[in-house]
């Protein structure tokens, strides 16, 4: 296929024209292009839809005064696949990455017109209701195959029969009464046989039996594969791109402006799955898809009692057993498979069953507890510093510190002094001093050597891991993958060691944020020693009938309550525009002290930090001075859709917990060119649990609050 000149069509031409050319199957490699052409940037793949990043024709015959740095651009949206939609895009124009979006938006929306049982019009729906459906999609047909394969590999553990059973479970928790057995039974027994037949010339599928047919299970996994190679294909001036359907996750290219380096992933933890908790392990992931199962998000609760939504199809019960499961895995499809599987398996099983699959790693945790590694899985794993606790009864979580260049600082031995050379080296500083006569230098005596003056003292060494203090009249430029904030430092802020050089250090506060600091700048955190306790009172007289008794003060009465944490449940309302269309708002939460005064922001997320400091009140309060905590990009079970817990530990922006007390909650939801509701809400932290709700807006529904332990 001949491309023409810049001079000619190419070079008027639209960008939303261009990506055809890729669609068309041209490649820029191996082309015999004329050194004069003054092509556009272009990141344009084969036809073949290879996983590996898009090839951006970078040679010598570019202008590189035209040479623009890629820039990250967020969107996120809820309601879409009824859950939760992020998509990361590194690119140098804003309209390329919208384009991006565009093109995922429009693929999840044309899927969905088929493999959809919520849509009534849907091929599957089709199929379930007329039990035929004549010249299939290719689509359709791909996904049954798949399902027969991955049934048949788990031994059962995945069926696309799973209709009835569903319902039964829906119809039993509505009546708040158990299924019965001979039911579930019967539904089992079906499953045994095939559930549909394909003719393949004609393309033409009949359902064989009475058992409706339910592709959720695996049909997320292969619209997020499809999704991603249609942008793949599509990619225009496109470095990188990262998709997260809740909690299931696909990327390809760069997660940073650097060429090749990975995405940054974090894993919930299914003990602690709120949204600012913090994460089981960290993951580094590059060209590949990452997926969780879990049964904490959803499920059915009857007679008091909850069970997973995770149906294990050999016994008509849902799963139990394992607690959560995460799969690494070429594709999203077979991550998502596979992530199932291992929630109705045992552990054991399940990594038996990895150890089938090319490429596939697990993390399995089980329902005590109990962590299962495929041999593999830990190469992804980013070995975090510890962050130190700052109080020995309540640790400060580990950091995964996020460097841009694609490494992690590891424990090392102690970087060299650098004042050591200056300790063996005479002073340049010092007076020269006057020479004068030696005695014995006539006698032949040799003369005693001068006493140098005294070196300056050496900063004692630093090692990874350790907490420091950072001493500057300055504001400090902090940065985590492409973001960056410059911000003033406490004197009693606490910040991990992760990297030690000769001259300079890397410090990461407890957020992730990272800076290269002089060395003379930090000294080693001690914990300060307890104040020397003051003679006590005498004795209170006793009590007579005209005096109440005097009781002596607990020294620990003012302490924040041991595993007490406050919990917020923010609901966003159902869109009355089409699904999709909606994009996430942001929502920021923060404590002030009962004066006003802002003590910690708990959690916050957006799409655009550029608008966060003209829209909202939060930055105007405390933004631009505090450090920011920004929602991070986590594989999880799937959520309901607009629906997010979060919570607060007690502890204030340094990570030192504040005493118990009477604190504001600030709720604040905006949303660009549209709503915009901020309310403050008093809430009494003593020994006492807590439950209330903060009324809804225009942005966010009535959203309950509970005060107490596993709050």
């Amino acid at each position: 296929m001949k491309i023409p000149p810049a001079s000619a069509k190419t070079k008027g031409a639209s960008w939303k024209q261009l990506p055809t050319l890729a669609l068309a199957g041209c490649t820029l490699a191996g082309m015999n292009v004329p050194p004069t052409w003054q092509l556009p940037r272009l990141a344009i793949v084969p036809p073949d839809s290879s996983r590996g990043p898009a090839k951006v024709w970078t040679g010598a015959d570019y202008q590189m005064a035209d040479y623009a740095a890629p820039r990250q651009f967020a969107f996120q949206r809820d309601f879409v696949l009824g859950t939760s939609f992020d998509l990361v895009v590194w690119a140098t124009q804003k309209r390329h990455a919208e384009f991006v979006e565009t093109v995922v938006l429009a693929e999840i929306d044309r899927l969905c017109r088929v493999l959809s049982v919520y849509d009534p019009q849907s091929e599957v729906s089709r199929l379930n209701r007329n039990g035929s459906v004549a010249s299939a999609s290719p689509d359709l047909l791909a996904l049954l195959h798949a399902y027969e394969q991955w049934s048949a590999l788990t031994g059962g553990a995945l069926s696309a029969q799973l209709g009835n059973l569903l319902q039964i479970w829906q119809t039993a928790e509505a009546a708040n009464l158990l299924p019965a057995s001979i039911d579930l039974a019967a539904a089992v027994g079906h499953l045994h046989r095939p559930g549909w037949q394909i003719d393949a010339p004609t393309r033409h599928v009949s359902r064989l039996g009475h058992q409706l047919l339910n592709l959720n299970s695996l049909g997320k996994g292969y619209i997020i594969r499809q999704a991603m190679l249609t942008a793949h294909a599509y990619c225009f001036d496109v470095f990188g791109a990262l998709l997260n359907i809740g909690g299931d996750i696909s990327v390809w290219g760069s997660g940073s402006p650097l060429p090749g380096s990975p995405w940054r992933i974090f894993c919930a933890d299914p003990s602690r799955p709120q949204e600012n908790a913090p994460p089981l392990t960290t993951i580094d992931l590059s060209n590949r898809a990452i997926a969780t199962s879990a049964g904490y998000e959803r499920g059915y609760t009857v007679a008091g009692k909850r069970y997973s939504h995770i149906i294990d199809p050999r016994t008509g019960w849902p799963a139990r057993g394992v607690a959560s499961a995460t799969v690494i895995a070429n594709d999203s499809l077979a991550a998502n498979a596979l992530a199932t599987a291992l929630c109705v398996l045992k552990p054991t099983e399940g990594l038996n069953l990895i150890s089938l699959v090319k490429d596939a790693e697990a993390l399995i945790v089980a329902a005590d507890g109990t962590l299962f590694r495929s041999p593999g899985f830990g190469a992804f794993e980013v070995q975090a510093a510890p962050v130190p606790s700052l109080t020995p009864s309540t640790p400060t979580p580990a950091i995964a510190p996020y460097d841009v260049s694609g490494q992690t600082g590891t424990a090392s031995t102690p970087a060299p002094d650098p004042n050591a050379a200056a300790s063996t080296a005479p002073s340049t500083n010092a007076p020269a001093a006057s020479p004068t006569p030696d005695p014995s230098a006539a006698a032949g005596t040799p003369a005693p050597a001068p006493t140098p003056p005294p070196a300056p003292a050496a900063l004692p060494p630093l090692t990874v891991g350790q907490a420091v203090n950072l001493t500057s009249n300055d504001p400090v430029s902090f940065t985590r993958g492409a973001s960056h904030i410059k911000r003033p430092v406490r004197a009693e802020e606490v910040f991990s060691v992760t990297a030690v050089t000769s001259d300079d250090v890397t410090i990461t506060d407890r957020f992730g944020n990272q800076a290269t600091v002089a060395r003379g700048l930090l000294t080693v955190f001690t914990q300060a020693p307890a104040p020397i306790a003051a003679t006590p009172p005498p004795a209170p007289a006793p009590a007579t009938a005209n005096n109440a008794p005097v009781t002596a003060a607990n020294p620990s009465s003012d302490q924040w309550p041991s595993g007490y944490q406050v919990t917020l449940n923010i609901e966003l309302p159902t869109p009355t525009t089409p699904p999709g269309k909606v994009r996430r708002p942001y929502v920021f939460w923060w404590i002030e002290d009962s004066s006003g005064k802002p003590l910690h922001s708990v959690s916050l997320w957006g799409n655009a930090f550029g608008h966060v400091k003209e829209m909202t009140e939060w930055w105007r309060e405390v933004g631009m001075n505090h450090p920011v905590p920004w929602v991070k990009q986590t594989t999880r079970a799937t959520r309901q859709p607009g629906k997010y817990q979060i919570v607060w530990d007690g502890k204030d922006d340094d990570g030192k917990p504040v005493p118990k007390g009477n604190y504001i909650m600030v709720l604040e939801v905006a949303r660009e060119f549209a709503g915009h509701d901020i309310v403050r809400t008093p809430i009494a932290c003593q020994d006492t649990p807590v439950q209330g709700t903060i009324p809804g807006g225009k942005e966010f529904l009535d959203t309950p609050y509970t005060y107490g332990t596993g709050s």
